[in-house]
């Protein structure tokens, strides 16, 4: 028997197979282990530079410029 002329006489049945089958997808899919975004911790450097009696600007440019080259670290 197709499938339209099935939903047409038997619309309650066809409803209650469709819904038996997302509860059982939806079961499966809550009891599946998907690791698709694992944990991933990711490695920082903190490093503070200070400079008694100067300016922001020259903390930057004498400093910390020479340091985030040194210690490998690119612009964003």
């Amino acid at each position: 028997m197709p499938l339209p002329s099935t939903s047409i006489k038997r619309p309650v049945t066809v409803t209650m197979f469709y819904l038996g089958i997302a509860l059982i997808g939806i079961y499966a899919f809550s009891r599946i282990g998907v690791d698709l975004l694992p944990n991933v911790n990711i490695p920082h450097l903190l490093v503070q530079t200070s400079y008694p009696d100067a300016t922001p600007e020259e903390v930057e440019k004498l400093i910390t410029e020479p340091l985030e080259s040194a210690v490998g670290m690119t612009h964003y």
